[in-house]
C-alpha cells in the first residue's frame, strides 16, 4: 500500500480560507464536471496542494501537474508528494510578481506555460483569477487553450459581478469599479481581490477559443440561502476547447460534376 501523503501545510503560502474541506469540495466539483482517472490534469495556481492531496490515489493512467509562482510550496510539494506519488508533479512558473518573483523574466501578460501543445485533457484554476488583472487572465486562458487537447475541459472559479450597478460587498468591503466590467475591493492595490462581470469573463473565455458549457453563481452572493446541489463558494465557469474541425474531403472535377474521391 502506498505511503500516505502529509496534509498540505498552510504556513507555506497564504491562499485565503483554509477551511479543511476546501480541497475536497474542489475535487468533488471537478468529478461532477467530468474529471476522469485517465485524464491528464493541469492545475493553475496549485498553492499548498489542497487539490493534489485529494487526488493522491485518484489517477489510473492519468496524471496531475500543478504550477504556482511561489517557490517554497512547490519545493515542499515536490519533496513530500511527488516522491510518494510520481503521478503528481509540481512546477514553478517563472512569472514576475512583487512578492514571490520580482526578477522573473516573464510578466503574467506574456508568460508561456512550460508544456507542449495538447498536453492535457483538463485544466482548472480555483480562485486564481481573483488575484489577476484582465490582460493576465486573457493570457492564461489562451495558454490553457493551447495546452489542452481538442475537446478538453476548462473549469475556473472567480468572483463574478452579477449586477454592475450594485456590485456587492464581501467581507465588509464594497466592490469598486476600476474599468469596464472590472471591480476590486482594494482599488489602491493592483491585482488584489478582483471581480469581473459575467459578460466580461465569458467574453475572455470565448475569445481564447473556448465554448462556454455552464456557469453557476457561487454561495458568496447569498451565503445564508440554502440551494440544492453542489454549489461552489466562488462563481463557476466550465468550458470546452472545441475539437479541431475535420479537414474537408478533397473533390475533383469528373464528367462535368464535382465528385469526392473513392
Amino acid at each position: 500500500m502506498a505511503e500516505p501523503l502529509p496534509e498540505p501545510d498552510p504556513t507555506l503560502l497564504w491562499v485565503g480560507d483554509e477551511e479543511p474541506r476546501r480541497g475536497r469540495r474542489q475535487f468533488e466539483l471537478m468529478l461532477e464536471w467530468g474529471l476522469r482517472p485517465d485524464d491528464d490534469l493541469l492545475e493553475i495556481g496549485c498553492g499548498t496542494g489542497r487539490l493534489a492531496y485529494q487526488l493522491a490515489d485518484f489517477f489510473d493512467r492519468g496524471s496531475y501537474v500543478g504550477f504556482d509562482i511561489a517557490p517554497e510550496p512547490i519545493g515542499w510539494l515536490s519533496r513530500k508528494y511527488t516522491s510518494r506519488r510520481p503521478a503528481l508533479r509540481f512546477d514553478l512558473l517563472e512569472v514576475r510578481n512583487d512578492r514571490y518573483q520580482p526578477d522573473a523574466p516573464a510578466t503574467p501578460e506574456s508568460v508561456r506555460f512550460p508544456y507542449e501543445d495538447g498536453r492535457f485533457d483538463y485544466v482548472c484554476a480555483h480562485d486564481v483569477f481573483v488575484h489577476m488583472r484582465q490582460a493576465a487572465i486573457e493570457r492564461y486562458l489562451c495558454e490553457s487553450h493551447r495546452v489542452l487537447r481538442p475537446g478538453g475541459r476548462l473549469l475556473v472559479t472567480f468572483m463574478a459581478i452579477v449586477d454592475p450597478d450594485h456590485p456587492g460587498t464581501w467581507s465588509g468591503r464594497d466592490f469598486v469599479r476600476v474599468a469596464e466590467g472590472t471591480y476590486t475591493r482594494f482599488p489602491d492595490r493592483v491585482g488584489f481581490s478582483m471581480a469581473y462581470t459575467w459578460d466580461l469573463m465569458k467574453g475572455m473565455v470565448t475569445g481564447a477559443g473556448f465554448t462556454v458549457d455552464a456557469t453557476l453563481d457561487g454561495r458568496w452572493h447569498a451565503p445564508l440561502v440554502k440551494r440544492e446541489g453542489r454549489v461552489p463558494g466562488a462563481d463557476l465557469l466550465v468550458a470546452t476547447r472545441a475539437p479541431t474541425p475535420a479537414r474537408p474531403r478533397s473533390r475533383r472535377w469528373r464528367l462535368g460534376r464535382w465528385r469526392s474521391p473513392d
